[in-house]
């Protein structure tokens, strides 16, 4: 697993790329890249080569994607090793709409391009600073080029003047949220580091719709979820102390707000995620109900109440009432919604107070957008961010 690569050993550092500029085409049919197949030969000379992994979100938990990556005047090649049977991809850099820098396990050795029609492309140098890479990719001809990625993240978000834009409510609190994950280096192509967003209302098994202009129907903001209910964070505390106590290394929460199985687990109605969590992370075993991200209030009990699970949501809970459908009719077993009669088999369980899965989204993105998330959000970016 790509999370256990480097184990107790120390990685090497990370190479700089200004001695490999200019090398020669012939290279990359040479040792140690004799058994990269080409299946699109390069006619222009070739820039800079390197190995690389192609990242995608079925990688995070399986084998490497691994090839070499190219560049030319007028385009990036990712060739592939025979082994991977895949085709090579090539991105024109007259296509390049994005490049954002990313880290993969804490070091400066990644990137992900956007492209005008639509594609992205995470991109793990193993040995090489990606920084040196993107500033090489910058210096070429980009006509399309809108945002490209060369210095670090937090100079980069001050540099578009976001916080500006969203005061002034020329971005709403979705935008912003998005804004600063994907400059934070959170990306969907990564379960590791996939976009987070907050649990926003607190009334998910009342009858009644909560109201947008009660404080009481919201979660506390100034708070990280695994503090809002006071006697699990004071149980917290005391095994804290007490671990001190017998001189260990002491933490308050064994777990962090995301994570690969919740990713997968709030996903796993949708292809590939359901493949992934089923797969991967039980490994072939019988699929139990209560594994299962089968019931928002029930969730929402779990992440409040429940030593050891401090899940905060995923941008589809704002935008795609899809993962609550259970669309492509997988058997999940028996799942715990047989009280409700209407409900169709492998649905999530929504609470009382909407009829749909349309309409649970609508309000849910309506609260986040309320005049109260406005007023407070601040509070739980600083949590996440600083």
């Amino acid at each position: 697993q790509r999370t256990s690569k480097y184990g107790k050993n120390a990685p090497l550092p990370l190479l700089e790329i200004s001695d490999q500029f200019e090398t020669t085409e012939s290279e990359i049919y040479s040792d140690p890249y004799k058994e990269v197949r080409v299946k699109m030969p390069l006619k222009q000379r070739l820039i800079f080569r390197a190995d690389c992994e192609y990242i995608t979100p079925t990688t995070t938990t399986r084998h490497e994607i691994n090839g070499v990556f190219c560049l030319t005047k007028d385009f990036i090649h990712i060739i592939f090793n025979e082994s991977e049977n895949r085709s090579p991809k090539k991105i024109l850099l007259s296509e390049i709409h994005s490049i954002f820098f990313r880290r993969s396990y804490h070091r400066p050795n990644s990137m992900e391009i956007f492209t005008t029609n639509g594609r992205c492309y995470y991109i793990h140098f193993k040995q090489h600073n990606s920084f040196a890479i993107i500033k090489k990719i910058a210096s070429l001809p980009l006509p399309h080029a809108v945002n490209v990625q060369t210095v670090d993240f937090y100079q980069y978000f001050q540099s578009h003047s976001l916080t500006e834009k969203w005061i002034n409510g020329e971005l709403s609190n979705f935008e912003y949220i998005m804004h600063l994950n994907v400059m934070s280096g959170r990306t969907f192509n990564d379960l590791t580091q996939y976009p987070i967003f907050p649990w926003i209302l607190s009334q998910f098994g009342m009858a009644q719709r909560p109201s947008l202009d009660s404080s009481e129907s919201f979660r506390d903001l100034t708070k990280p979820i695994g503090a809002l209910n006071t006697e699990r964070l004071n149980g917290l505390i005391s095994k804290f102390n007490k671990m001190k106590r017998h001189n260990k290394k002491p933490y308050l929460y064994d777990r962090g707000m995301s994570n690969v199985t919740a990713v997968c687990t709030y996903l796993l109605r949708l292809e590939p995620f359901t493949s992934e969590y089923v797969d991967t992370i039980l490994d072939s075993k019988p699929l139990k109900p209560e594994e299962f991200f089968n019931s928002i209030p029930q969730t929402f009990s779990c992440v409040t109440n429940n030593t050891g699970d401090y899940r905060e949501l995923i941008p589809e809970f704002f935008f795609m009432p899809e993962v609550m459908m259970n669309l492509n009719h997988i058997d999940f077993g028996d799942l715990d919604n047989s009280d409700n009669s209407e409900q169709e088999p492998g649905n999530v369980e929504l609470p009382n107070w909407t009829q749909s899965a349309f309409e649970f989204i609508y309000l849910h993105r309506k609260a986040l957008e309320s005049d109260y998330v406005s007023a407070h959000l601040n509070e739980w970016i600083d949590l996440i961010w600083g």
